[in-house]
């Protein structure tokens, strides 16, 4: 069973300005998600000010990819960012090595296309739509050795990343395809004003995963052991809402998740509780929670799990 190499967090005080909010959840991007994805996480808005940044989990090729699109597309100067999906999924060698990201906005494709083949990349075509290749950046080799392709739909959707993925999302673009059935009934259970969230399907178990989890409450760490998916959603206000679902297969058994992990968190944590199923008949439901978490403690964590 394979591990997730390079599991890290996302922290947005960069992504910030160019970011206006939107809903949690642009259907537009979940419809391109290959249906293999194993992680997937999304962000609509920056960080309260108080706050050093927001929280999702996500390789390290992942923020690679937003670093460098955000270079990339820096000559835009009406560029706006409504929404942000980071999707990883496994190589036909079975590493998660597969990466791309995801956007929605307002992009002047002209201006972006034009300022990038100046500066090395070449345009091409694919099923009818110009695609730009991205060689490594100098600055980044070694690190990042990938031949990227980067996409940009009408003026409305952007697609960057490692070339298979891309392809597969173009594809998917192309046939109007709707989103994951599976993975769309899951993300239905986010809420509406949720600002980050992220979706782990843990078909391996990873040690990173859970550490960062446990570091926040020891029990959303045993939780994440013993699911075979974990989602969850954050709301950043006066306390920080975190609220998340451990998912089952089909066909798993109810009692394979420790009753321990299944005790409220009230003795621990005040104001947060583990709280009924929100759909009583979806049987994949093992636990369904909420931690609250003051800002200040919040941000301690934040800045602990970034630099372990």
């Amino acid at each position: 069973m394979r591990r997730f190499p390079g599991i890290l967090i996302a922290l947005f005080s960069l992504f910030a300005p160019s970011v206006s909010h939107a809903l949690s959840s642009d259907t537009r991007l979940l419809s391109l998600v290959s249906p293999s994805a194993l992680i997937v996480a999304g962000m609509d808005s920056p960080p309260p000010k108080e706050l050093p940044g927001s929280f999702v989990l996500m390789t390290h090729s992942n923020r690679m990819d937003l670093n460098d699109v955000l270079a990339l597309i820096g000559a835009d100067s009406t560029l706006s960012i409504h929404h942000a999906v980071f999707v990883a999924k496994n190589d036909i060698g079975g590493y998660l090595n597969e990466h791309s990201l995801l956007m929605s906005g307002h992009f002047d494709q002209a201006r972006i296309y034009k300022s990038a083949v100046e500066s090395g990349a070449r345009l091409i075509q694919y099923r009818g739509l110009p695609i730009l290749v991205i060689q490594p950046f100098a600055r980044e080799r070694g690190e990042m050795d990938d031949v990227r392709w980067l996409a940009v739909l009408g003026s409305d959707v952007l697609l960057f990343g490692w070339i298979p993925s891309v392809r597969e999302e173009l594809d998917r673009y192309l046939a109007h395809d709707a989103p994951d059935s599976v993975f769309a009934g899951k993300l239905a259970h986010l809420r509406r004003d949720d600002e980050t969230w992220t979706m782990v399907w843990t078909p391996t178990r990873n040690p990173e995963i859970e550490g960062v989890l446990t570091a926040l409450d020891p029990r959303l760490g045993e939780l994440a052991e013993h699911a075979d998916a974990f989602l969850f959603g954050i709301r950043y206000h006066r306390q920080v809402e975190f609220e998340y679902e451990a998912l089952k297969a089909s066909g798993t058994a109810e009692g394979a998740i420790p009753e321990s992990a299944m005790q409220s968190f009230v003795d621990m944590r005040k104001g947060s509780a583990l709280l009924p199923r929100q759909n009583p008949t979806d049987n994949s439901i093992m636990a369904h929670g909420m931690v609250k978490i003051p800002v200040a403690e919040f941000s301690k964590w934040l800045e602990k799990v970034s630099t372990d």
